[in-house]
């Protein structure tokens, strides 16, 4: 990739469930079970942050100001993603994010990455982490 192309990089981050315009919700098996090293973690509460901001669930970033924003390179922002992807066992084979084609936007075509609705899953792991247990889980 040419430094321009870096320059005009720009991301569309869309998140597949219902917006939650103005607020941020990261699901709990997330936090709690999925053990996400601090750059992955930090940049998928980054990409639910900037899908929420109002937009009704789609945004678009560049890439420079994402990682700006994560204090990464692009390099390692380009990393993260790839794990990201990755599917998990905890939430029945999903990955967080899904990585997509690139789409049309007012700047040409851009890469897509959209936010997987892992809800359902995240409330199943944690009831059943959850049976014969009182209080919070804790894992």
């Amino acid at each position: 990739m040419t430094d321009q192309e870096l320059q005009q990089e720009t991301i569309v981050v869309e998140l597949e469930e219902e917006s939650r315009d103005w607020r941020t919700e990261v699901p709990n098996i997330v936090l709690r079970v999925l053990r996400l090293d601090p750059f992955a973690l930090d940049l998928y509460i980054h990409l639910r942050s900037i899908a929420g901001g109002g937009g009704g669930g789609k945004a678009e970033i560049g890439g420079r100001k994402l990682a700006e924003l994560t204090g990464m390179s692009r390099g390692q922002v380009a990393d993260v993603k790839k794990r990201l992807s990755q599917p998990f066992q905890e939430l029945g084979g999903k990955p967080l994010i899904r990585l997509g084609e690139k789409v049309k936007s007012q700047g040409g075509m851009v890469d897509s990455i959209t936010i997987t609705n892992i809800w359902r899953e995240n409330s199943a792991y944690l009831n059943k982490l959850q049976k014969g247990k009182s209080g919070h889980v804790v894992a």
